[in-house]
This record gives C-alpha cells, sequence and structure tokens, in this order.
C-alpha cells in the first residue's frame, strides 16, 4: 500500500502545474469573495477527486497495469490505495483551504463558524458520493472512455429527470417543507449516512471491476 501511495504521488507530479493552478484558483476565490470565503473548499474537494482517479489513467497507459501488477500487492489493496489516495488529497486540500479561507474571513471579519461547520460538512458528503462516482467510472471504462461515459450519465440523467417532472409533475412542496422542518443537523448525519454507504457500495463494485480485469 505504501509504494503504490508513493507511485501515485510521484505520478501527481506530472499534474503540478495543473495543481498548482487550482491552488491559485482557489486562493483567488478566497480573496476576492465577499462573505464567501469559505465556498472554495467545495471547489477544491471535486478537484481532489478528479486528480486522484485520474492516477488509474496513468497506470493504464502503454498497458502499464500489465507490469504494474506483476508487483507485490493485490488488486483489493490497488482499489483501497485509490480511495485512501483520492480521500487523502481532499483532506490535504481541503485543510490548506479551510485555514485561508479562516484567516482572509478573520481579517474581513466574516468569518462565521456555523457556515464554515456546515460547509465542511456538505463538501465531505459531496466528495465522498464523487470519489466514489470517478473511482467506479474510471476503473471500469479507463480514461477517455470514462469521460465520455461520465457525459453520457450526466446528459442522461439529466433527461430523465426533466422528463419525469414534466410527465408526472409531482409536488415536491409537502417533501421539501417536511425535510426542511427536520433542521441541519439531522439534514446533515441523513446525507453523510447516504454518502457512507455509497462510498462502501463504490469500494465493492471496484473491487468486483478489478477482480475480472484482464492484462
Amino acid at each position: 500500500m505504501k509504494g503504490l501511495l508513493a507511485k501515485d504521488f510521484r505520478l501527481l507530479k506530472v499534474n503540478r502545474d495543473f495543481i498548482i493552478m487550482v491552488i491559485i484558483a482557489g486562493l483567488c476565490m478566497i480573496i476576492f469573495s465577499t462573505g464567501r470565503e469559505l465556498y472554495p473548499m467545495m471547489f477544491i474537494s471535486f478537484i481532489a477527486a478528479i486528480v486522484g482517479a485520474g492516477t488509474i489513467t496513468y497506470d493504464e497507459m502503454d498497458n502499464g497495469n500489465a507490469f504494474l501488477f506483476t508487483m507485490p500487492f493485490s488488486r483489493k489493496d490497488y482499489v483501497l490505495e485509490k480511495y485512501l489516495l483520492t480521500f487523502i488529497l481532499y483532506a490535504l486540500s481541503l485543510a490548506v483551504m479551510s485555514i485561508c479561507a479562516l484567516i482572509v474571513a478573520a481579517v474581513k471579519s466574516t468569518v462565521d463558524m456555523g457556515d464554515f461547520g456546515l460547509i465542511w460538512v456538505i463538501s465531505l458528503i459531496f466528495s465522498m458520493i464523487f470519489q466514489a462516482w470517478m473511482i467506479t467510472i474510471n476503473l471500469k471504462f479507463g480514461g477517455e472512455k470514462g469521460r465520455i461515459a461520465n457525459i453520457a450519465i450526466f446528459f442522461v440523467s439529466f433527461a430523465a429527470a426533466v422528463l419525469f417532472f414534466n410527465v408526472f409533475d409531482p409536488d415536491i412542496g409537502p417533501v421539501v417543507h417536511a425535510v426542511s422542518g427536520l433542521g441541519l443537523k439531522v439534514i446533515a448525519a441523513a446525507g453523510f449516512v447516504a454518502a457512507a454507504l455509497v462510498y462502501a457500495a463504490s469500494i465493492a463494485v471496484s473491487m468486483r471491476i478489478m477482480s475480472k480485469k484482464e492484462f
């Protein structure tokens, strides 16, 4: 596992220019935002998932997996390492952006610790779901096909949602009212449980995908 992490962190050096640009963009969003200094944390969390899952593409280049899997680790280790790597990147980027956001917000006297905690939880929930999605899709389809699959699934899902609401015209007002009445803590806890279930299911599916792959 340590060897795989070391390999992937070395691979990330290939993307160092992109990573630096993302960090600069995040810092600019923090500095030039007024009252919204904490929101770039969510932006960075998604980028971390994309970068982490992108290492799968580098592993597959030039049939690299055929050589990689001669090393003393299992396919299960490989899958778990990708999730661990992506979460480490998310945690590091979130920590850096949070510190910068808090410093800037404190200087501007716009910081609200209640908002800080809420955005942290929301960032974690969506990051877990996005990480699970990206890793599973990349393992299943690879880099180029994975991007096409992501776009296709997005448009199919969007079209299905539009069709559903146009055909059935459901009244979601009572649902929204009932959910909003639960309180932010309950909603956040439910969201975290749902994200954890998605994350666990993604790991199981990814392991199944890897077990069937041939190199």
